[in-house]
């Protein structure tokens, strides 16, 4: 049976205005986030001009990602095997983690720091693609059009919600002193031109150079286990950011401020209907995330809840960016 469809009424679109740049979007998903997929695409096809969009997903799932997005022109699946397979960095994760701490990795965590390893691997390999590319994460669906690039760099953008500190102690070895002041860059996506490519690579080289004929996903795998490990000891919790690696990578690349971006996640019970995206949508909110997918897919969001959740993060964020000069607006 084919996942349960969020179908069109669900979702309103703000005005579109299309650009001559063309972008090369990308995501990693599991069969769950389907549903939120299929909502998600059309966004971005109609705010952006032919954008090629890749979906990484599980090698067992493909023909189901197949025949689920056959409709969509612009879609190539991708077999994440292709790339590392999850037995393959289970054995490298728990090797190392036997090798610095004398046991045996038991936790159930590996598939998170996994899903990140096949991010910044496509991102990588992706280097002789002349398309700047957006990682998108596939739980979120865009409300209204979001600028990602400015010449030749990406546009930053920080979250006014988030700041995990462990995740800038696993990245402070990789990139060396991180910039003064900034935000967090876990805004559900990111973005790079050659340029901010070129030189991430270079600055995880300089931590762990790629030998030769070492395929880049197995040396992300390696930098990824080695930087949490090294840093932290285990594996639990949440340690690694794909999202923070790169935004960072990117403002050290180009100096340039970062911007607030407004989006909602974490509050939601159910799916909201027409509605009550042209609500969250006029309250100026870029995005939305269906972190629990899995227990809300069959639900409706209840309009008092959703009226104090967002009326809550239009004060936390909203009125925050009106008030924020230490993020300007490049």
């Amino acid at each position: 049976m084919s996942p349960k469809t969020i179908t069109s009424d669900t979702l309103q679109t703000s005005v579109i205005i299309k650009t001559d740049m063309r972008h090369n979007f990308f995501t990693v998903s599991l069969a769950n986030n389907i549903p939120v997929l299929k909502r998600s695409i059309p966004q971005i096809n109609r705010f952006y001009d032919h954008p090629e969009f890749s979906i990484i997903c599980p090698s067992s799932d493909v023909e189901l990602f197949s025949k689920e997005f056959q409709i969509f022109p612009n879609i190539k699946i991708i077999p994440e095997n292709t790339l590392i397979s999850f037995d393959k960095f289970f054995i490298r994760a728990n090797a190392y983690y036997t090798e610095k701490t004398g046991k045996t990795y038991t936790g159930t965590r590996l598939g998170w720091y996994y899903q990140q390893v096949l991010k910044i691997s496509f991102l990588i390999e992706q280097q002789s693609v002349t398309l700047p590319i957006v990682m998108w994460d596939a739980d979120t669906i865009m409300l209204s059009k979001i600028e990602f690039f400015n010449k030749n760099h990406s546009v930053l953008y920080g979250s006014l919600l988030e700041f995990h500190q462990p995740y800038f102690q696993s990245l402070t070895p990789i990139l060396g002193v991180l910039p003064a002041g900034f935000k967090a860059f876990t805004v559900q996506f990111f973005s790079c031109t050659k340029a901010e490519q070129a030189f991430l690579i270079s600055k995880l080289n300089q931590y762990m150079s790629r030998s030769q004929n070492t395929p880049s996903a197995q040396w992300i795998a390696d930098v990824v286990i080695k930087a949490v490990i090294d840093t932290h000891g285990d594996f639990d919790v949440s340690l690694f950011s794909e999202q923070e690696l790169v935004g960072l990578s990117n403002i050290l690349c180009s100096g340039q401020p970062q911007r607030p971006l407004a989006y909602l996640r974490w509050g939601f019970e159910g799916i909201l209907g027409s509605a009550q995206i042209f609500w969250v949508t006029l309250l100026g909110f870029n995005h939305l995330t269906y972190e629990n997918v899995d227990s809300i897919l069959h639900q409706k969001q209840g309009w008092f809840k959703l009226l104090a959740f967002t009326l809550k993060e239009f004060y936390r964020q909203k009125l925050k960016i009106r008030t924020a000069p230490s993020l300007p607006k490049s």
